[in-house]
């Protein structure tokens, strides 16, 4: 038989917890947060997220200096800030093909120019390492050499994160890409093409 003082008490403090919560005593960070216990992890993560509810930042001097802080972590650090953020950036990149796609075709055209611009300028000042724009080749984002089974892991749990519609756009938009590279006398970018 249970006691009805300690049903009722534990009513009581149930229902005061869910009323605090509701008035905004109890912050939602100390139930659990969705950020990383490492501070810096935890602020790339923050910007991150506020970058998305903005809208992708268009300035490259955002950009750039979010990739600095980025490569000011240690590899662990890069590699937590990386595996959580994959979702975040998977819708990043859904918002950036889907807006890419309602240009029109010479507005699309004029966007391309522009990121081929970036890539020859990045290529230029020493920037691009191999493995695309800005990429580090087959050392990966966390530094050291990747083995190819690391990079098969590495591969699966990107095809994980995105939809078959959304490779497919991303598919057609590296082609179109590598198009108009090629008409601008440019080898195309990507895994497997031009070698």
């Amino acid at each position: 038989m249970q006691k009805p003082w300690l049903m009722r008490g534990g009513a009581v403090a149930l229902g005061g917890l869910v009323l605090a919560w509701m008035l905004g005593w109890i912050d939602g960070s100390l139930l659990a947060s969705k950020y990383s216990s490492d501070p810096a992890v935890a602020e790339l993560q923050r910007l991150s997220d506020e970058a998305i509810q903005a809208g992708v930042p268009k300035d490259d001097a955002q950009r750039q200096a979010f990739r600095q802080r980025i490569e000011g972590l240690t590899d662990a650090q890069r590699r937590e800030f990386f595996t959580s953020s994959q979702p975040k950036f998977t819708l990043m990149m859904e918002r950036k093909l889907n807006d890419f796609f309602a240009l029109s075709p010479a507005e699309q055209r004029r966007e391309l120019d522009a990121e081929i611009d970036r890539m020859e300028a990045g290529k230029s000042n020493g920037k691009g390492k191999g493995g695309g724009p800005g990429g580090a080749g087959d050392r990966g984002a966390f530094g050291g050499e990747i083995s190819p089974e690391k990079r098969d892991e590495m591969r699966k749990r990107k095809l994980d994160a995105t939809t078959p519609e959304l490779r497919a756009k991303f598919e057609t938009r590296l082609d179109m890409l590598n198009e108009r590279r090629a008409k601008r006398g440019l080898e195309p970018m990507g895994p497997g093409r031009g070698r």
